[in-house]
């Protein structure tokens, strides 16, 4: 079954984002999905995270999809032109990839490659009609593509400590609706309050929303990301079990299993982002079964 169908089907879905490997041995990645191969809906290959060089994610999506897996690919905008999104496209569909994932990209600047030049041809909204028109079996040119591809298409939604802005954001989705979303990824959060708007908001869409969930690791983990100014903090409930838990990584997995069952009714599903522990990822399906 497509992710597609998955997550308009059923009432709960589970998506697992990796990052492709930086260097050209795909085993350790094609082993942590193949340990949850029949646990989880789909996994997400990210295209170059926090502008760090990686693998392309196509890679991995063509070769997971072959292990009987449904994948995401991520696509952003910042590495690539018009011309590049579009081929990429093509190239995407004829390996059997049905579900893509679309952002701008984060700001080279940040990442391992500083000097690099974003490209940035095109925002958001520009690929999303990249999309479209392919649908409609033509490209940015108006120029016929033949076996057009007809995508289940995803963007990413930052979260931010303004609520307001979180609101606002959450208020676009009729928008993006009709720009042909059919689900966003929204994250990371610790704080089902910081979703609901958008559950609220995607109602009578047709649009999934699906909540991102970074797998803490330790207290310190939890203290560096409550550091970072513009995205919401980890909530003080979460930091007092972490700090009295005899044993904190088994403590920061029942944390994340609790969350999950938390928000199982108001999102359509979760992401989980390991972050350097995917092989902890079956762990918190046991909990999330028991």
């Amino acid at each position: 079954m497509s992710f597609a169908d998955v997550v308009n089907q059923k009432g709960f879905s589970l998506v697992v984002r990796m990052d492709p490997p930086k260097g050209g041995d795909l085993a350790p990645l094609l082993d942590s999905a193949l340990a949850v191969r029949g646990r989880v809906d789909a996994m997400c290959f990210s295209d170059c995270p926090m502008a760090v060089m990686r693998m392309n994610p196509l890679a991995p999506c063509h070769i997971v999809q072959h292990k009987k897996m449904e994948t995401i690919l991520n696509l952003n905008a910042r590495d690539r032109n018009r011309l590049a999104i579009q081929a990429e496209l093509l190239a995407a569909w004829a390996l059997g990839v049905r579900s893509i994932l679309l952002c701008e990209g984060d700001d080279p600047s940040f990442g391992d490659h500083p000097v690099t030049m974003p490209c940035r041809d095109l925002d958001l909204e520009g690929m999303l009609g990249a999309v479209s028109a392919m649908k409609e079996g033509k490209d940015l040119a108006g120029q016929p593509v033949a076996a057009s591809p007809s995508f289940h298409t995803g963007v990413e939604i930052q979260l931010s400590d303004d609520d307001a802005l979180n609101r606002k954001k959450a208020a676009d989705l009729g928008r993006l609706a009709k720009l042909g979303v059919d689900f966003v990824f929204v994250g990371n959060t610790y704080d089902a309050d910081t979703i609901k708007p958008f559950a609220d908001a995607a109602a009578g869409t047709g649009i999934k929303v699906l909540a991102s969930i970074v797998l803490l690791k330790s207290l310190g983990m939890a203290k560096y990301l409550n550091s970072i100014k513009g995205v919401p903090n980890i909530p003080a409930s979460v930091m007092q079990k972490i700090t009295k838990a005899p044993i904190k990584q088994k403590a920061c997995l029942e944390i994340a299993a609790d969350f999950m069952g938390e928000i199982k009714n108001v999102c359509s599903g979760v992401v989980i982002c390991p972050l350097g522990w995917e092989a902890k990822v079956p762990d918190l399906l046991d909990l999330l079964q028991g």
